[in-house]
C-alpha cells in the first residue's frame, strides 16, 4: 500500500536504526470500561502531555527524548497539524487526581484516521487505559461514519503491539 501523501514521519532522524510498522484496524464500536475520568485534549495540554510521554517511554524502545521540553515540542506538533489535522473530538485523556495518566491523540493523515500517540504513565501501565481510550477514539471515528484507524508502531515493542492486537488491529504495510 502506498503512504497517499501521509505527513506523518515514521522515523527519528537521529534514531533510524529503528524499524516502524504500520498496522491497521477496522474501526468496531465497542463499550470502553474506563474506570477514571477523562476528557478531549487540548493544546494547553502540551506541557504536561509532554510530561507525562517522557515519563512513559523511559527505558523503552521508543525512548528518545531527554527532557520534558523536548518531549512537549514533539506533542504541540501534533496540536500544531503536523501529524495531519488533529481530531480533538476523537482524542483522549484519562486523568486521576488532576494528573494525565494516559492519552490518545488522533489526527486525519492522507485521507484516514491515524492514531498519531498512544501512551501511559508507568505506574498505570496494565491496567487497560491504553485499550480503553483507543476503543473510545474508535467509538467517535464510528460515530463520524470512519471505518479504518491507521497507526504506526516501532518493530519490537511487544506490549504495544499486544494492545493493538487485541483491538484488532493487524500489520498492512511493509516496515519504514
Amino acid at each position: 500500500m502506498t503512504n497517499r501523501g501521509s505527513r506523518f514521519s515514521a522515523t527519528n532522524p537521529t534514531q533510524t536504526e529503528r524499524k516502524r510498522m504500520r498496522w491497521r484496524a477496522n474501526i468496531v464500536a465497542r463499550p470502553a470500561d474506563l474506570a477514571v475520568p477523562y476528557r478531549h485534549p487540548a493544546p494547553d495540554d502540551c506541557e504536561l502531555l509532554g510530561s507525562l510521554m517522557l515519563a512513559a517511554y523511559r527505558g523503552t524502545i521508543d525512548e528518545r527524548y531527554q527532557t520534558s521540553a523536548e518531549a512537549s515540542s514533539h506533542v504541540a506538533k501534533y496540536f500544531d497539524g503536523q501529524f495531519g489535522e488533529p481530531l480533538l473530538n476523537c482524542s483522549y485523556i484519562a486523568v486521576h487526581d488532576a494528573r494525565l495518566i494516559s492519552v490518545t491523540l488522533v489526527s486525519m493523515d492522507g485521507g484516514e484516521p491515524l492514531l498519531a500517540q498512544a501512551y501511559t504513565a508507568p505506574d498505570w501501565q496494565n491496567r487497560g487505559l491504553a485499550s480503553a481510550l483507543i476503543q473510545l477514539s474508535m467509538n467517535a471515528l464510528a460515530a463520524n461514519d470512519l471505518r479504518v484507524l491507521n497507526l504506526v508502531v516501532t518493530v519490537g515493542n511487544l506490549p504495544a503491539e499486544h494492545v493493538y492486537r487485541k483491538l484488532g488491529f493487524e500489520p498492512f504495510d511493509q516496515a519504514l
